[in-house]
C-alpha cells in the first residue's frame, strides 16, 4: 500500500509541475465545465455553497477536530495522532503543489496567489475517506468515505472553484498521504490495531464467529486426548 501511494503522490507532483509550464486546458476539464454548468439551479446552489463551507474553512477543522476526538476516545491516541499528522501533511502538500502549478481555475482567477491544482477541499475528504476505511470494522467505511469525495468533487467543479483534473489530483493526494500515515500503524503493530480487530471479532455474526472456530484448521490446532496426557510431567513411582 505505502509503494503505492509513493508513486500517485509522485505522479500528482508531476502534474503540477506540467501545468506550472502553464500548458493548453485538457478538453476533458473544459466538456466537464460546459455539462455541469448546465444543472445549475438555487437549490443547489445553496447546497454546494453549504458544502463547500464544511470541507473548507472554517468548517474543515471543526469537522477534522470533531473526528479526532471521536478516534481518540474510540481507538486511542495513536489512531487520532495518525490522522491529524495525515491531515497536516495533506494540507501542507496541497499548498506546496498550489505554489509550484500556480494554475488559473475556471474562473480565470489565482485565488490568494495560489494554483487551483489540487483542489484542498478533495484532498481533506480523501483524507477522511481512508481513515473510515481504515478504522471501520468489516470494511463499511469504504462506500461513505468514496461518496464523501464524489461529492466534495462534484461541489468544487460545480461552484467554478477547480476544474476536473484538480479535484481528481485532489483525492490522489490526500488518499495518498492518508495511505502512507496509516501504513505507519501497520508497521508500528501497537495495541491499538489489536483493539481495531477486537472490535472486528466483535461485529462479526455469531454464526460467522462459530464457523470460524470450527475450521478445520482451528480444529488441527487443539490438542488431542494422547498429546494432552502426554504434555503432562511424569511422576515417578515410590518403591514398595
Amino acid at each position: 500500500m505505502a509503494f503505492v501511494a509513493g508513486l500517485t503522490l509522485l505522479a500528482v507532483w508531476a502534474g503540477a509541475a506540467t501545468f506550472a509550464d502553464a500548458p493548453p486546458t485538457p478538453r476533458l476539464d473544459h466538456a466537464w465545465a460546459h455539462a455541469i454548468a448546465r444543472v445549475h439551479t438555487p437549490v443547489l446552489d445553496t447546497a454546494a455553497g453549504l458544502l463547500s463551507v464544511v470541507g473548507g474553512f472554517p468548517g474543515g477543522i471543526v469537522v477534522g477536530a470533531l473526528l479526532a476526538v471521536v478516534i481518540l476516545r474510540r481507538r486511542g491516541v495513536l489512531p487520532a495522532s495518525i490522522f491529524v499528522v495525515a491531515a497536516l501533511l495533506s494540507e501542507a502538500d496541497v499548498l506546496l503543489l498550489k505554489v509550484v502549478s500556480h494554475r488559473v481555475d475556471p474562473g480565470g482567477t489565482v485565488f490568494a496567489g495560489l494554483g487551483s491544482f489540487p483542489s484542498g477541499h478533495v484532498a481533506n475528504a480523501a483524507v477522511i475517506a481512508v481513515t473510515a476505511a481504515v478504522l471501520v470494522p468489516r470494511g463499511a467505511g469504504w462506500l461513505p468515505g468514496a461518496g464523501y469525495v464524489l461529492l466534495m468533487a462534484l461541489d468544487r467543479t460545480y461552484l467554478r472553484a477547480h476544474w476536473l483534473t484538480d479535484t481528481l489530483a485532489g483525492a490522489a493526494a490526500g488518499g495518498a498521504v492518508a495511505a502512507l500515515a496509516w501504513s505507519l500503524l501497520l508497521v508500528i503493530g501497537t495495541p491499538d490495531r489489536v483493539e481495531v480487530r477486537h472490535d472486528r471479532a466483535e461485529a462479526m455474526d455469531p454464526a460467522d464467529r462459530r464457523s470460524r472456530d470450527e475450521s478445520p484448521e482451528r480444529l488441527s490446532r487443539a490438542p488431542g486426548p494422547v498429546e494432552a496426557r502426554s504434555a503432562d510431567p511424569v511422576r515417578p513411582r515410590r518403591a514398595a
